[in-house]
């Protein structure tokens, strides 16, 4: 009875391994045409940590422009305006590798509190404080499709920048926060 399974398994795996290389070669998946408009996430911009709402646009299969809107309101508010140009550098199978320049603005305003002791007792008084930053930056990024899902890209970027009002000029990329999704209409 062994010999039995044996034989059959072992002529079931040769016939699967025939059938495998005679079958048909598939063609290597290629994104759809990149000269359209992705709508997701992106959170590069944000001194705060906050995601901005992007529209990307491929002017070209080599050239895009992206722009991104993002907004907080509360106690403190924080509102980010800004946007990327996009130059892609080398492209692969399921991924676009591009270099990109960055612009933009972000105004934060909180809710600042004083507590002052005076002859008739202690007083609180609450103002906004609001401060807008400049952020100017460049960098690299990739962008990759899956192959079963042609329209949904996922992005990483990092480089340099500068924002006026940390006053620093250092990497773009803090882990997490410059990644974005999204999803291309044709």
């Amino acid at each position: 009875m062994r010999k039995l399974i044996l034989i059959t398994v072992t002529t079931a795996l040769l016939a699967g391994v025939s059938f495998a290389a005679n079958a048909p070669k598939r063609q290597p998946y290629q994104p759809k045409s990149p000269a359209r408009i992705g709508i997701g996430f992106d959170s590069q911009l944000s001194n705060a940590g906050m995601q901005s709402l992007a529209l990307r646009y491929w002017l070209s299969e080599d050239m895009a422009a992206e722009g991104f809107l993002g907004f907080a309101f509360g106690d403190n508010k924080i509102f980010d305006l800004g946007g990327k140009f996009i130059s892609v550098i080398k492209k692969e199978q399921n991924l676009n590798f591009y270099a990109l320049g960055l612009i933009g603005m972000e105004n934060t305003t909180t809710k600042v509190t004083s507590t002052a002791v005076t002859a008739s007792g202690i007083t609180t008084t609450t103002e906004d404080k609001s401060e807008t930053a400049l952020t100017v930056g460049g960098g690299l990024g990739i962008e990759f499709f899956l192959s079963g899902l042609p329209n949904l890209g996922f992005g990483a970027e990092f480089g340099v920048g500068y924002n006026s009002s940390t006053k620093l000029f250092g990497t773009i990329g803090h882990w997490l926060s410059s990644v974005g999704i999204r999803y291309y209409y044709q």
